[in-house]
């Protein structure tokens, strides 16, 4: 997991040293990013769950 972090947190550097102009379709990428996040969080919630019952 930690490693997965640490890739993850280049891989936006990278981006975010690319995107400096285009700060708005990095907002919505993060936006995009942060959603996907959410989504597969709650998904993993409830597979955890369902799979307690």
């Amino acid at each position: 997991m930690q490693q997965f972090i640490s890739h993850l947190g280049k891989a936006l550097s990278v981006q975010l040293s690319g995107l400096n102009n285009h700060s708005l379709t990095l907002n919505k990428w993060l936006i995009n990013a942060a959603q996907r996040v959410r989504i597969s969080k709650l998904y993993s919630l409830l597979s955890t769950s369902c799979l307690a019952h």
